[in-house]
């Protein structure tokens, strides 16, 4: 099992990403909207299952919430 921020899972992310895209249709989604999904999915699957799937941490930032290491990949 993956854990840590060193840990970043980019695959996940894309994949996380394109299920959130897909069931947008016919609307824009800027990357601090999606980020902002992301990382709501995210929490909710630590709440749930005890352990991250992406490996990164979740941070608050004036722009919103972040990951750590994944806000650079948007």
């Amino acid at each position: 099992m993956r854990s840590g921020p060193e840990a970043f899972n980019i695959e996940i992310a894309g994949q996380m990403a394109a299920w959130f895209l897909g069931r947008i249709p016919g609307r824009s989604v800027n990357g601090p909207k999606l980020m902002k999904l992301l990382y709501l999915a995210e929490r909710s699957f630590i709440e749930r299952y005890g352990y991250p799937t992406l490996g990164d941490r979740l941070v608050s930032t004036p722009e919103g919430p972040r990951f750590s290491k994944g806000h650079c990949a948007t």
